[in-house]
């Protein structure tokens, strides 16, 4: 099992970047332009999808550079938690992807003095060449964070 965390203070609340990355646009927007998730024109905010009891929430293709397809996801989230009063979001995503015999992603936004705090808790078991795909994901979710510094201040 391979592990990875990332993490960023962001100067945005924890409010405005929870509600951004909850919705399909946000996630598109965060990846751009390395990698597109396709999703139902009928989703955009995970928070209006009820949780299921373990099954996918939706099939997405992942398309490198939005636009040559490297693979497939079956999106599912196991939990969502939105404390307001305090600014403690957070969603566990348990999802199976081509080539991950398992992948769980964890994000968490928690208000800051000015801004928040954003961190990403990976683990995932490759189905093969374990230390380059550690690299790649590595590389994608410093992508990630760098794009929500620039999206986020």
């Amino acid at each position: 099992m391979e592990r990875l965390d990332f993490h960023s203070k962001l100067a945005a609340g924890a409010d405005q970047v929870w509600s951004t990355l909850v919705r399909m646009s946000g996630i598109e927007q965060e990846m751009r332009p390395l990698l597109r998730m396709t999703s139902p024109s009928t989703i955009d905010d995970l928070r209006e999808i009820s949780l299921t009891d373990g099954r996918p929430l939706f099939t997405s293709t992942l398309l490198a550079f939005g636009v040559v397809p490297i693979g497939r996801t079956k999106l599912r989230l196991c939990e969502i938690l939105e404390n307001a009063s305090d600014g403690h979001y957070r969603f566990v995503e348990n999802s199976e992807m081509t080539g991950m015999q398992s992948w769980r992603h964890v994000r968490e936004v928690r208000r800051a003095p000015r801004g928040c705090l954003i961190s990403d808790w990976l683990a995932f078991e490759p189905i093969a060449a374990p230390g380059v795909v550690k690299l790649a994901v590595g590389w994608f979710f410093r992508h990630r964070h760098h794009r929500l510094k620039e999206m986020f201040g």
